[in-house]
């Protein structure tokens, strides 16, 4: 198989002279039998080139390329026009474009990263937290569920919607089912509580409440003491019901703050409404009036208590 092309072909009886020597040497082409054709060719004028094709398979060979150090990338290392040069990566270490080139760093500070590519946070921002993506990614990521959540409102509410009594008393009595328990998000926090208990007596009774508080499953303290209360009862709210008739109700509202309470964030915290007639021994009545006929002179209604934390 030829290698090479004669540059100056001769028949029997050519004069042989120093010219036509020179031209077979000088004029010699590359013979397209001393390349493979696919990833070197001869062109028409027998020179040689590497071959481009649309095959992938084609092209020069990476067993063909000019070795390099090991753990290296190959990389145009500048922010101008140049030659490619090996960048070493070592191990952890990524590529990082810094716009004059690239950087091999590995992460640090708070987050670093294996060689097979797992991250870990060793400290996030207060609030964030690992949580399950959704319902349908069980994975655990990194989330700021709570750190949103402590920017937005922390409001707890309960409803009361049935009617009920208790019988006479002149002790402090729970307004049935009207409690609410809120999960602090930040520590020292204060407590706004609106309470609007719905009530009916009987025969000119002044009904005093109250808001009382405990956190966990601790013993209920009321949220605000008076001053030097002494034998006086504490109250945090009056409703005073002067109009002598057993159709007669209204409303005992309380608003109040409560701060300094001693509790831990993650602990739980429960506030409840309680009521008690001031002086003579009456039953109460809770969203109803103290004659419960089914007509339109007697009101059925609703109470609640609600609780925000700021």
């Amino acid at each position: 198989m030829a290698r090479f092309v004669t540059g100056n072909s001769f028949s029997t009886g050519d004069q042989v002279t120093a010219t036509t020597l020179n031209n077979a040497v000088n004029n010699a082409k590359v013979s397209t039998d001393s390349v493979d054709n696919s990833s070197v060719a001869v062109d028409g004028s027998g020179v040689l080139s590497v071959k481009t094709s649309t095959s992938a398979s084609d092209g020069v060979t990476f067993a063909k390329f000019q070795q390099i150090p090991a753990n290296t990338v190959l990389v145009r290392d500048a922010n101008s026009l140049g030659s490619v040069s090996a960048k070493a990566v070592a191990d952890t270490q990524i590529l990082i474009g810094d716009g004059t080139g690239f950087t091999s760093a590995a992460l640090s500070g708070d987050a670093t990263m294996t060689n097979a590519g797992a991250v870990t946070v060793s400290s996030v921002a207060s609030g964030a937290t690992g949580t399950t993506a959704s319902s349908g990614d069980s994975s655990n990521k990194l989330a700021t569920t709570e750190y949103a959540d402590s920017i937005r409102p922390n409001i707890v509410t309960t409803n009361n919607t049935a009617a009920s009594s208790v019988s006479a008393t002149t002790a402090w009595t729970d307004f049935p089912s009207l409690e609410v328990t809120v999960t602090p998000r930040l520590a020292s926090s204060t407590f706004i509580i609106d309470s609007n208990g719905l009530l009916g007596n009987y025969d000119s009774q002044m009904i005093q409440g109250k808001i009382q508080y405990k956190v966990n499953s601790g013993s209920y303290a009321d949220v605000v003491v008076a001053d030097s209360p002494s034998n006086r009862p504490t109250v945090h709210g009056i409703l005073d019901m002067d109009y002598n008739n057993s159709e007669w109700g209204g409303n005992l509202v309380i608003h109040i703050g409560a701060s300094g309470l001693s509790y831990s964030v993650g602990d739980t915290i429960t506030f409840k409404l309680q009521v008690k007639n001031y002086l003579d021994s009456y039953p109460l009545y809770f969203n109803r009036t103290e004659s419960d006929a089914d007509t339109t002179r007697k009101f059925r209604g609703v109470s609640t208590i609600t609780v925000q934390e700021v």
